[in-house]
């Protein structure tokens, strides 16, 4: 199941994806890693998001195809490159 969100919150609830790709300026992935997930972010999903789409990935690696996401990157299909940097938090 798939959830838009718009800002204002005009629409909350059940979408199919394809809306949900055309309408999203942000994607936040949480899923688990399973047959029907991996690699579900592809070139075929890239050439239908909105153009200049960010995506927060915090599901498990394989759920992004890695060269398909750099080529939506290098085509600008997917907001630009950020500077990359790694934080870690460690409760001890």
């Amino acid at each position: 199941m798939y959830h838009l969100i718009t800002t204002p919150p005009l629409f909350v609830g059940p979408s199919p994806l394809c809306r949900v790709l055309q309408q999203g300026d942000f994607f936040s992935l949480h899923m688990p890693l399973l047959p029907s997930t991996k690699n579900m972010f592809n070139d075929e999903v890239f050439a239908k998001i909105k153009k200049g789409a960010r995506i927060i990935n915090v599901a498990r690696g394989g759920v992004i195809d890695e060269a398909a996401l750099a080529r939506a990157l290098d085509a600008g299909q997917v907001g630009p490159r950020a500077h990359m940097h790694a934080c870690a938090l460690v409760h001890m």
